[in-house]
């Protein structure tokens, strides 16, 4: 497994904790996982994911193929943002300075 694949697969587990509501020792001990790790992992996923510079890519899936999409921006697994050509950059800075404010606080009411 590459490391991407590792954070990709960190930050399911760690979405799936954040959703659940649930503390992370509780999390662990239900889902098996140990507690050390998965402190370990949550802080390197959000030392990864911070800094806020985003890696634009261009669309490679069948579903983008032959079509103008525009951009598509993937956070994290839980959360994307999806922009067609000609999109208004006033309302896509509102939505980055929001989810800048709820770093770390998910899930965030937007």
């Amino acid at each position: 497994m590459s490391k991407e694949e590792r954070i990709e697969n960190w930050q399911r587990i760690i979405a799936k904790q954040e959703a659940s509501g649930m503390t992370g020792r509780a999390f662990c001990l239900e889902n098996d996982i140990n507690p050390w790790r998965f402190y370990r992992w949550r802080r390197r996923v959000r030392e990864h994911t911070a800094g806020g510079f985003l890696q634009l890519l261009p669309a490679t899936d069948s579903r983008s193929a032959g079509t103008d999409t525009g951009i598509r921006i993937h956070l994290n697994p839980t959360i994307s943002i999806e922009l067609a050509r000609g999109f208004d950059s006033s309302a896509l800075r509102c939505v980055v300075d929001t989810l800048s404010r709820c770093r770390g606080v998910w899930p965030c009411s937007l």
